[in-house]
């Protein structure tokens, strides 16, 4: 007889526990000398009390500071007398067996540090962004942003999340003034940081000379980065084109000159700011002209001067068009080096590109000549 064996596989079954804990109150803040936290949800057993742990060193050694038998009580008042510097956590004592407690997040009585901003800088003549860092403290829930009135700082928003690292003002005028901002952090509890220096954004504004034939650039510094102003860019679109980098100037410069306006084109400016090391920039407001200039003669041309089927003399010459003069001369000579005056007339604008002028008195017929033009612009 043939006996074939079974084989039976098992299963070795393994368990794993949890080692369940103790749900330590949420601790929302400590605001001047008093803590406040949350009662927690205690599912193992009844709870006894809420044990508070102090220390003057956030790595301890932490003592317990308080029992606080009532377990609907959330606020408990430290009476600091030295005003120093201390360190809290809860913990949570019930009747669940074996069971441990946890601990609550370690919070300590000072208001949230400070909060620097970085860089406050226009988008539009509307609208400035204001941007700083991240807060690392873990009382930190949110930020206020501060804007410089008549009145003095007055919070214009609340951004209720840690994480929320910029803001955009809409309600800017910088193209009007230099608008200050300051970033206060926040917790849970609305205690802030202290206000730090101020971050102002730049205005710029310009100016044109009529007979110089120039814009005179004019702005204010950025104050208060961490590092000092590397250099200013300064930005240029003409008619409506995209801007280009013109120049840059030094970290101290606040005026520059821009040469060779032509009348009637359209101008946009703006500056740009930019912090050494980081490369981080603030742009000011955009200035926008149409140049109203004296345009000079940039071209001036005596293309011919000829003799007539009547032996008068007939001079051609072309300018540029969009000149505004005053008055035209013609002057006549013997030589190369002995002019004088013949003719002087004020010219209708605008003007056209090529004109002439006839010298009736000449005597082409006896002897040469030599002609010149001159003209003064208004």
């Amino acid at each position: 007889m043939n006996f074939s064996k079974l084989i039976l596989p098992f299963l070795l079954l393994t368990t794993t526990v949890a080692t369940a804990q103790i749900p330590a109150p949420t601790l929302r803040c400590v605001k001047r000398d008093t803590l406040i936290w949350d009662v927690p949800t205690v599912a193992c057993g009844t709870i006894n009390s809420y044990l508070i742990y102090a220390a003057r060193n956030p790595n301890g050694p932490y003592q317990l500071l308080a029992t606080i038998t009532n377990v609907n009580q959330t606020r408990y008042f430290h009476n600091n007398l030295d005003g120093g510097q201390w360190f809290y956590y809860i913990q949570t004592d019930a009747n669940c067996a074996a069971q441990t407690r946890r601990s609550s997040d370690t919070l300590d009585n000072q208001p949230p540090v400070l909060n620097p901003v970085l860089v406050a800088t226009v988008v539009d003549n509307r609208t400035v962004d204001v941007r700083w860092r991240r807060n690392l403290s873990s009382k930190v829930v949110g930020y206020i942003v501060y804007k410089q009135t008549a009145s003095g700082f007055v919070a214009i928003a609340n951004v209720p999340n840690r994480d929320t690292i910029h803001y955009l003002d809409r309600t800017a005028t910088p193209s009007v003034k230099p608008e200050i901002y300051q970033v206060l952090a926040v917790d849970n509890c609305g205690s802030t940081s202290l206000f730090d220096v101020s971050h102002n954004t730049i205005l710029l504004r310009a100016t044109q000379s009529k007979c110089a034939q120039t814009m005179r650039l004019q702005w204010n510094l950025y104050k208060n980065w961490t590092n000092p102003i590397d250099h200013h860019e300064i930005w240029l679109g003409v008619n409506g084109r995209s801007p280009y980098l013109l120049a840059s100037v030094g970290a101290a410069d606040t005026v520059f000159t821009v040469n060779n306006v032509n009348d009637k084109d359209r101008y946009n400016f703006f500056i740009r700011a930019v912090q050494s090391i980081t490369s981080i920039s603030s742009r000011s407001n955009d200035t926008t002209v149409v140049a109203d200039i004296i345009q000079p003669v940039k071209t001036l041309l005596l293309k011919n001067v000829t003799v007539n089927d009547k032996n008068q003399v007939e001079i051609v010459w072309r300018w540029n068009a969009n000149a505004k003069l005053d008055s035209v001369k013609i002057l006549r000579g013997t030589s190369a080096d002995n002019f004088a005056e013949i003719w002087r007339y004020k010219p209708t604008l605008p003007l056209d590109d090529e004109t002439f002028y006839v010298d009736t008195s000449a005597r082409p017929d006896r002897q040469s000549y030599f002609y010149k033009i001159e003209t003064k612009d208004d």
